[in-house]
């Protein structure tokens, strides 16, 4: 598929990009800390002397050939999550205001929550919701983390599978926007989980892209008129991404904005696609 898709040069060099080992990003709240702090204390604490603070992604630091981050007091306490490089862009993407309301759809253990979260200066309400129990109940961490529990936030968590009705989801109205992550292959992380390479078939492909379509459709019917939504996915399969993307826009007469690619080659990240989608004149 690399070879068809990316032709002989390029694909070598995406393989080559999945086979070496990846740095673990995290996300700093800039609310709550310096990126230069929080660098200094990993390294001081002997958590890595190889970490990266790239210039073009201000929240992030890369940290190469560490140890165990998640038990450690500033990620403890809020200070810095970990999540992939190309994962934070989609809630930027989706540019959460102060005061508004916002789902956050296929929410899973509250990364993507407590972003959100941060962005909006923990001001507004936002709905997080999931089908998996599992996966929200590690939400409540998250919560107690990052200081969701603030005055002017509202965070309430759902399970819920949203490609049909969903009352708990739907109950108080339509969202000024919407992020959603959509379950995918995670063909784009095949250098964290290698034995994804043995397991793929164009038939998972398939699946995916059907149930990313009916996702996609339903939480559409939950954005406000002038609103946006935020399709995102861990995979570089056109299908899954700019493919089902541009067919859902072309169909129902809406306009996307932006779409951005992080791909192992180019980035040294996983792969990574986001869209975002505003109706037209919004």
């Amino acid at each position: 598929r690399f070879v068809t898709q990316l032709g002989e040069e390029r694909a070598l060099a995406r393989a080559r990009a999945l086979a070496a080992p990846c740095p673990v990003d995290l996300r700093v709240d800039l609310s709550r800390i310096t990126r230069e702090e929080v660098r200094a204390r990993l390294i001081e604490d002997g958590c890595s002397d190889h970490i990266e603070a790239p210039e073009a992604f201000p929240t992030v630091l890369r940290v190469h050939a560490g140890g165990r981050l998640d038990a450690h007091p500033l990620h403890e306490d809020g200070r810095f999550s970990i999540q992939a490089l190309g994962a934070q862009q989609a809630a930027i993407m989706l540019s959460p205001r102060p005061g508004e309301r916002i789902l956050d759809a296929c929410a899973g253990m509250g990364t993507k929550t407590l972003q959100l979260a941060e962005l909006m200066a923990r001001r507004g309400a936002i709905v997080a919701a999931d089908r998996s129990a599992a996966r929200l109940a590690e939400q409540a961490r998250a919560r107690a983390r990052g200081g969701l529990d603030a005055p002017g936030l509202t965070v309430r968590v759902v399970e819920a599978d949203l490609t049909g009705d969903a009352p708990e989801v739907d109950g108080d109205g339509l969202y000024d926007g919407v992020l959603l992550d959509a379950p995918c292959t995670g063909l784009g992380n095949l250098a964290r989980h290698p034995e994804r390479r043995w397991a793929a078939a164009a038939e998972d492909i398939a699946d995916c892209a059907a149930l990313q379509a009916r996702l996609l459709a339903r939480c559409w019917q939950r954005v406000r008129p002038g609103g946006r939504l935020v399709y995102a996915v861990c995979s570089l399969e056109p299908e899954e991404g700019p493919a089902l993307v541009a067919a859902f826009a072309k169909e129902h007469g809406l306009q996307v904005i932006r779409e951005e690619t992080y791909t192992p080659e180019e980035h040294g990240a996983d792969g990574f696609y986001a869209a975002r989608i505003e109706g037209r004149g919004a």
